[in-house]
C-alpha cells in the first residue's frame, strides 16, 4: 500500500515531514528526495512525531517524522524542483512537490559587465591593464585590479538569501551582539514554520523565495552600476558601454553575475599548467607539493566551466595572448564586440615588475622545462591529464610550444553585444 505523510517545510536548506505506511505503521518507511529529477538522498521516516498517532487516528505512530538538510543548502542563484516520494512506488506525497524558482531579473544594464575568470598566476592583471586603456571600457584602474564588486554582492546575496540556520547563522538572540558588529547571515525568520503568519501561507513563501531574491538582486546591480557610472565620469569614458573586473571561480561568483547582469561577456583564461605551477611556485614561496595541491583545487575548475559551452564565455589561453596578439585580440574583439588594440604598450611600473617572476611575458612560456623537476613535470602533466588535453597543452613528449588553440570556448554564437560608444565609430581592430 502507498505511504501516507505530509511534507512540512522544503526550502534550499532542507525537507522535512512524515510518512508511514498505514499497514505497518511500526515499521519505518522510507522517502526518497529528488533534486531536479534526480536522487538525492532516501531517509528513514523513524525520528519522533509527539501527537501524531492521535491526530491521525493510529493510522501512524508518534516516530514517523524524517529530515534531510541540504550540504550545503541549495544555491539561490539555481532554480530547483524538489520531490519527496515514497522510495519504494516513487509516488510524491502530499504536499511533497515544489519548486524554487530562480530569482527573476529584469531591464537592461549599462555598462555591462567583461569579467576575467581564471585562477591565480594565469595573465589575468596583464590582460585587465591592456582592457584598462580601453576606451569602451571602464576599469577600476588600480593595479592589481582586484576590486570585485560582483563578487562581493554575490556573496552578500548567497547569506542573505538563505534559509534560516540560527545555529550556524543568524539568531534572533545574538544577531545585534557587539561580537556579530561585521557579520550578517541568514534571515533567520526565513523558515517554513513562520509561513502560516500569512493566510494563505503560499503569499509568505513566496515573498521569501521569489520577492526577497529578486529585490537584493536588483539593488545590488543598481550599486555596482552606481559604482562604474562614478568610475566612466572620472576616467573620463562617460558613454563606455562596457566595465571589467576579475572574475572568481567560485560557482557563486559566477552565477551572480549572470543573475545581476543580463548580457555579461566571461573571458576564461586558461594557461599551461606546469608554466603555472612554475609560477605559482616562485610567486607565493609556497613548497612545490603545497602548491600543486592548491591547483588541484582550482585548475579543475576550469575545466568545469569550459565544459558548460556558455554563449557568453570565450576561452583565451595565456600563451596566444603573447603569441599570437592579432589572432587572440581580433578573437576577443569580436566576441565583446569592441576594438581591441593588441600593438598598445606594455605598462610597467614597480608594483607590476614584482608582480611578474619571470623576465618578461615571452620567457614565461615554457619556463616549467628549466623551474621544475622531472618529477614535479611528471605530476603536474599526471593531475592535469584532462585539462592539457583539453586545451592543446603537449606532454613532454610532444611539441614544445603549443599552437595557438583553434576552438572556441563555446560552439554557440554570442549575442549580439551592446552598441559601442559613438566616439568608438569606425575604429578598425589593429593587426
Amino acid at each position: 500500500m502507498a505511504l501516507i505523510g505530509h511534507v512540512d517545510a522544503i526550502s534550499r536548506a532542507e525537507v522535512s515531514g512524515w510518512a508511514t505506511n498505514p499497514d505497518s505503521p511500526s515499521t519505518p518507511a522510507e522517502v526518497a528526495i529528488l533534486v531536479n529529477g534526480e536522487p538525492r538522498a532516501t531517509v528513514r521516516a523513524d525520528a519522533p512525531r509527539p501527537g501524531l498517532a492521535a491526530n491521525t487516528h493510529g493510522a501512524a505512530s508518534d516516530h514517523c517524522g524524517f529530515s534531510f538538510a541540504f550540504a550545503p543548502p541549495l544555491s539561490a542563484f539555481h532554480e530547483w524542483r524538489i520531490e519527496v516520494v515514497d522510495a519504494a512506488t516513487r509516488e510524491t506525497l502530499r504536499a511533497g512537490a515544489h519548486t524554487l524558482a530562480r530569482p527573476s531579473r529584469d531591464g537592461s544594464a549599462t555598462p555591462a559587465p567583461i569579467v576575467v575568470t581564471s585562477t591565480g598566476r594565469s595573465g589575468t592583471t596583464l590582460l585587465m591593464a591592456e582592457l584598462a586603456r580601453n576606451p569602451a571600457i571602464v576599469v577600476a584602474d588600480r593595479y592589481p585590479y582586484e576590486i570585485k564588486q560582483i563578487a562581493y554582492y554575490a556573496s552578500v546575496f548567497r547569506a542573505l538569501t538563505a534559509a534560516a540556520d540560527r545555529e550556524r547563522s543568524a539568531n534572533p538572540d545574538t544577531m545585534l551582539a557587539p561580537e556579530r558588529l561585521h557579520i550578517a547571515g541568514s534571515n533567520p525568520f526565513y523558515m517554513p514554520g513562520f509561513f502560516s503568519l500569512a493566510r494563505p501561507p503560499a503569499r509568505m513563501r513566496h515573498f521569501y523565495e521569489s520577492r526577497v531574491p529578486a529585490e537584493y538582486a536588483r539593488l545590488f546591480r543598481a550599486l555596482i552600476l552606481e559604482f562604474y557610472d562614478i568610475l566612466r565620469v572620472s576616467e573620463n569614458k562617460p558613454e563606455a558601454p562596457f566595465f571589467c573586473e576579475k572574475g572568481d571561480i567560485d560557482d557563486a561568483a559566477r552565477q551572480g553575475l549572470r543573475l545581476f547582469f543580463p548580457y555579461v561577456r566571461e573571458l576564461v583564461v586558461v594557461r599551461d599548467p606546469r608554466d603555472l605551477l612554475a609560477s605559482a611556485i616562485a610567486f607565493w614561496k609556497g613548497t612545490p607539493d603545497h602548491t600543486l595541491q592548491m591547483l588541484k583545487s582550482t585548475v579543475p575548475q576550469l575545466v568545469a566551466i569550459h565544459r558548460e559551452q556558455a554563449p557568453d564565455a570565450l576561452t583565451v589561453r595565456y600563451e596566444d595572448l603573447i603569441l599570437d596578439p592579432v589572432g587572440s585580440r581580433r578573437a576577443m574583439a569580436t566576441f565583446i564586440g569592441v576594438p581591441l588594440d593588441h600593438t598598445l604598450p606594455p605598462v610597467e611600473n614597480a608594483a607590476m615588475a614584482a608582480h611578474r617572476t619571470s623576465r618578461d611575458p615571452l620567457s614565461s612560456i615554457g619556463r616549467w622545462r628549466t623551474d621544475l623537476t622531472a618529477q614535479q613535470i611528471a605530476a603536474c602533466e599526471e593531475a592535469f591529464k584532462d585539462y592539457m588535453q583539453m586545451f592543446d597543452y603537449q606532454p613532454t613528449a610532444g611539441e614544445a610550444t603549443p599552437p595557438p588553440m583553434a576552438r572556441p570556448a563555446s560552439a554557440a554564437q554570442p549575442a549580439a553585444p551592446p552598441a559601442p560608444a559613438p566616439a568608438l565609430a569606425g575604429v578598425a581592430l589593429a593587426g
